[in-house]
């Protein structure tokens, strides 16, 4: 990796999430051997069931995959370009897209009571990196990412007295 390149992974789904999204696969592949058996099979009788067994096997392996998908974040600072990934197991698939412009990095506090350092750019949109439970941490953490970066901090924690730090 180059030196300003930075991977935010979101961990691993738990592992009761693997067993569901397992399970929807395996139904989504029996549906499709249910669609292919009946295709050979096909009369005007079961014309109903025929779409059924293909529109079963779409929702099941959808539904899998909203159990087994990861979304991690890949940043390249020399060139300004990050990338979304979608990470299912070792399969990784996403594209490079560019900022115009890296503007601050942000530590506030939102409703569930936890501080994030928000990366903000092009003007008005934000990347969320992390959360924290106090907010001594993520201030220190906010500050060494703007520091790498050479931006600014803005310590937001207390929305009525935002300072830049």
């Amino acid at each position: 990796m180059k030196s300003k390149e930075v991977y935010v992974s979101n961990g691993k789904r738990p592992f009761w999430q693997t067993i569901i999204a397992a399970m929807f696969f395996t139904v989504a592949v029996y549906f499709l051997y249910l669609f292919f058996s009946q295709a050979f099979l096909m009369s005007s009788d079961n014309v109903k069931s025929f779409g059924a067994f293909l529109e079963a096997a779409a929702v099941s392996f959808t539904t899998g995959l909203g159990f087994s998908i990861v979304v991690d974040y890949q940043f390249d600072f020399d060139e300004l370009r990050y990338k979304k990934l979608f990470c299912i197991g070792p399969i990784r698939v996403g594209r490079w897209n560019f900022f115009q412009a890296l503007n601050y990095i942000s530590v506030y506090r939102n409703t569930r009571d936890e501080f994030e350092i928000n990366l903000w750019y092009n003007t008005n949109k934000h990347f969320m990196i992390s959360t924290f439970q106090e907010m001594k941490p993520a201030l220190n953490n906010g500050q060494v990412l703007a520091n790498k970066l050479k931006l600014d901090l803005l310590d937001a924690t207390n929305p009525r007295d935002t300072k830049w730090l």
